[in-house]
């Protein structure tokens, strides 16, 4: 983050590799940021013992669940991908495990197989357990 972006109070992820994965999410800001010896932009952070670097904090995005990622992300591309597959005549199937609280087996599946001259059996039998599933026929975790 630059030194005029971050403000006391605001919202950051604290990265403890600079431009890593996040390692501390919803820190707040405790201080303006002010510069080093050596010239390092820092500031005090919560849940932090010293200051951290402005290069190892990025603003605080909220956490989208997994069915608005598969909505905003991975649609799009599903999407495109079928097209490509139709107009190829290239036989496909697809399923995502996207659970949310109120929907914790929640999945999206999609398939290319119509108008398709060969199927391989494998995607048939994906296309098989999907549909058992559905229909409450198939559960792998009934023991």
């Amino acid at each position: 983050m630059n030194y005029d972006e971050t403000k006391i109070g605001m919202k950051v992820d604290y990265h403890a590799v600079i431009k890593g994965p996040v390692t501390k999410r919803d820190c707040i800001v405790k201080s303006s940021p002010w510069m080093i010896s050596h010239g390092e932009w820092v500031v005090w952070i919560s849940g932090m013992s010293e200051a951290v670097s402005l290069k190892a904090i990025s603003e605080a995005k909220p956490i989208k669940n997994k069915e608005e990622i598969y909505d905003q992300d991975i649609k799009p591309l599903m999407s495109r991908i079928i097209d490509i597959c139709i107009e190829n005549k290239i036989p496909m199937v697809a399923e995502y495990h996207i659970p949310i609280d109120n929907h914790p087996s929640l999945c999206v599946s999609t398939s290319v197989v119509e108008h398709i001259e060969y199927v391989p059996d494998h995607i048939l039998s994906i296309l098989c357990v999907q549909q058992m599933n559905r229909l409450g026929l198939y559960n792998p975790s009934d023991k």
